[in-house]
């Protein structure tokens, strides 16, 4: 039994952090990542049966980052020495460009 005839909504969503601090070969690095994801979803259901028409949308956050600096003051990448006293330590991020994501079904 639908309590809306022949309409469904869903909905649902997600969360998870994460931070890691490691060494590796005199680097040591720090990483961090945080996702959210949210949604809700309609459903149509114009027959008698499991057929469905359904419109909704999600929103989602996600980010990563991250530092990594050098135990000795010298570091290698793609086999180009560098020096931490030149570059000074290394920060990456990346962040989710759209965070509104629409569906149809």
């Amino acid at each position: 039994m639908r309590p809306f005839g022949n309409l469904v909504l869903r909905a649902g969503g997600g969360w998870f952090a994460l931070g890691h601090d490691f060494t590796s070969d005199d680097l040591t690095f720090d990483l961090k990542a945080n996702l959210l994801s949210v949604g809700a979803t309609l459903d149509w259901h114009p027959f008698s049966n499991g057929f469905r028409l359904s419109g909704g949308g999600r929103y989602h956050k996600f980010d990563f980052s991250g530092a990594g600096n050098s135990t000795t003051g010298a570091f290698t990448i793609n086999g180009h020495p560098y020096l931490m006293a030149t570059t000074g330590p290394i920060h990456a991020s990346v962040t989710s460009p759209s965070t509104i994501a629409p569906y149809f079904g």
